[in-house]
């Protein structure tokens, strides 16, 4: 994973949020997004936006989650 520029500022999401470049099996590149929780116990939770999605737009889903 490379990292990516991450848009905090219209998220609205949780402090931390990061991005990262991964590749499909198809090599297209997708931008991935990534909210860490503090606490290990809370599970894990998959968002797929699409192609043309952007993962800042679930900032405010993360932190509801």
């Amino acid at each position: 994973m490379e990292l990516a520029t991450f848009y905090s500022d219209i998220a609205s999401g949780p402090d931390g949020g990061k991005a990262y470049w991964i590749r499909a099996g198809d090599n297209v590149r997708l931008r991935v997004g990534l909210w860490e929780s503090k606490r290990a116990s809370e599970g894990t939770v998959f968002l797929f936006p699409g192609r043309t999605g952007y993962v800042e737009r679930y900032g405010l889903l993360a932190a509801k989650l």
